[in-house]
């Protein structure tokens, strides 16, 4: 079943979700955040009765005397049930924010208290509660999102955060999907031509090559098989945040995270499968939730990327010091401002960001986030031929195109599937039904997710051959010059659909070894 899940969904932004970042500095909150180093206190000394003190006898008197209408707004609907328990929410900035607080469930839920609680505690983070140790910290955790039962209220509660002068920023959630074209594939003629189209044998035929074992890199994704043969002694750090809000287990029900991983690092001399592009320090975070997803337009459940998953990830990706993300993901809606306090806080630690330009070319080849994000590596595809490939969206943003027509890879050695049918409850409201199987173990998948991964690992060889800091903008200039024109190019210089033009793994490597010596 061939899936444009972008074109089939029927906004841009989740219905029922907002993002809230507190301004600590308004008069109003200001007395209650000189308060929080007494809750710091009590989170490091992980004593809930101590914390649970610190809101009885410091923050009753706000529940009456409120005079943030935001936060008040925002209590009410909770004592009506129209937002999700404030406890849930919490319990969902744990995994972000790292507050392993026992007893944290006994926190009061409903009225104006706890609505100023769950956007308190976020700050929290910015506060001395975590090792010396971890110097790299997100801002994306002082922002908290609200989730509610019933979208018709979202305009109405976002309008009254944006008046109220204790309340930094309030910003939709876009949504964000898989970049693959479809779940339907059949092998190619040649299993390997990617990599014969990039130069990856002469590459690494160079004297002076170096793999990339060294290099971290993580893929923000539908998750991992673990057990599968090309990927079983990679020694990979997999984090699916099984403590956090979503259903969600360690299975790659999809199976686009472990294909991309094929991509990127499957084992090279097995004599089974195929080869990835490097060696490399894999890091996977499953992002996806096991719960599918109602597409209104195409009458059927998929998947698409949690937010809160989307956000926890990014934010270990920086304590974890990642060198290169690949993000195999997008969407048209503009990035909330957790997201792109996420992307700033990457880049500026020095990581690079690699993501897909999205596959509907078709409708226009609507700009897609995070690919367009300043300072984000743009990835096309192409095909066999070296032309475009007919899903590939066009842009000015584009930095360069890879191979990403029938890619062969790893999928899970168990059964999934992305796509359910959609049936009715006897209340006619759609639950899923049956689901449509993908592949197991290997398959050839469409994409600019696919073709994203093939420059993350070109980022990370690039890396690994250089002793010099290569940073976000020193790095999309060392791909594009190095990259190699073919004839569909029309301009000159960069071309919307090609960028600079194919991912040359072999120039590449020409190209730092230049950087390496200065002389650029």
């Amino acid at each position: 079943m061939t899936t444009i899940l972008g074109r089939q969904l029927s906004g841009d932004y989740h219905d029922n979700l907002l993002q809230v970042e507190l301004n600590e500095e308004a008069e109003t909150i200001r007395p209650v955040v000189s308060l929080l180093p007494q809750a710091v206190a009590a989170t490091s000394e992980q004593n809930p009765s101590r914390f649970l003190e610190f809101v009885k006898n410091y923050w009753k008197d706000f529940e009456s005397a409120s005079s943030s209408p935001g936060i008040a707004y925002l209590g009410g609907m909770a004592r009506q049930h129209k937002v999700r328990d404030f406890n849930a929410i919490v319990s969902r900035m744990k995994p972000m924010l790292g507050l392993l607080l026992p007893g944290i469930e006994q926190l009061p839920t409903g009225g104006p208290v706890s609505g100023l609680l769950s956007l308190l505690l976020p700050l929290l983070g910015s506060q001395e509660t975590q090792s010396p140790a971890k110097a790299k910290k997100s801002s994306i955790g002082k922002s908290v999102i609200y989730e509610l039962d019933d979208g018709d209220n979202l305009s109405n509660l976002e309008q009254t955060l944006l008046q109220d002068p204790a309340i930094r920023s309030v910003s939709r959630v876009p949504i964000r999907y898989l970049l693959n074209n479809n779940t339907d594939s059949t092998p190619p003629s040649e299993i390997a031509w990617n990599l014969k189209r990039i130069k990856w044998q002469a590459a690494r035929s160079r004297n002076s090559f170096k793999d990339a074992g060294r290099i971290k890199i993580a893929v923000l994704d539908t998750g991992i098989d673990p057990a599968h043969p090309d990927l079983n002694d990679k020694g990979f750090h997999y984090e699916w945040f099984e403590d956090g809000p979503s259903q969600t287990s360690p299975a790659d029900i999809v199976g686009h995270g472990t294909h991309v991983a094929g991509i990127l690092t499957a084992n090279f001399n097995n004599d089974i499968g195929i080869r990835g592009i490097c060696e490399c320090d894999l890091h996977v975070y499953k992002i996806f939730s096991d719960k599918p997803f109602y597409v209104r337009n195409g009458n059927y459940f998929s998947y698409v990327v949690d937010p809160i998953m989307y956000l926890s990830a990014l934010s270990e990706c920086l304590e974890a010091g990642i060198d290169v993300v690949n993000l195999s993901i997008g969407g048209p809606g503009q990035p909330s401002t957790a997201e792109l306090a996420a992307f700033t806080d990457l880049l500026d630690s020095g990581t690079i960001i690699v993501a897909a330009m999205g596959n509907e070319r078709a409708w226009g080849s609507p700009i897609m986030y995070p690919a367009a994000i300043p300072g984000i590596i743009a990835v096309g595809a192409t095909n066999i031929d070296d032309g475009i490939a007919s899903f590939s969206n066009a842009g000015r943003h584009i930095s360069l195109v890879a191979p990403g027509v029938d890619i062969w890879s790893t999928l899970p050695t168990y059964a999934g599937h992305s796509v359910l049918e959609a049936v009715y409850d006897l209340q006619g409201r759609p639950i899923p039904g049956n689901p449509t199987p993908r592949e197991v173990s290997y398959a050839a998948w469409p994409g600019t997710s696919m073709a994203t991964p093939h420059v993350a690992a070109a980022v990370a060889l690039a890396k690994a051959n250089c002793t010099r800091d290569i940073d976000a903008l020193a790095m999309r200039r060392l791909l594009q010059d190095s990259a190699e024109r073919v004839p569909g190019m029309k301009e000159s210089g960069l071309d919307q659909d090609f960028g600079a033009g194919r991912l040359n793994l072999e120039r590449l490597l020409d190209a730092v070894e230049v950087y390496e010596k200065g002389t650029q």
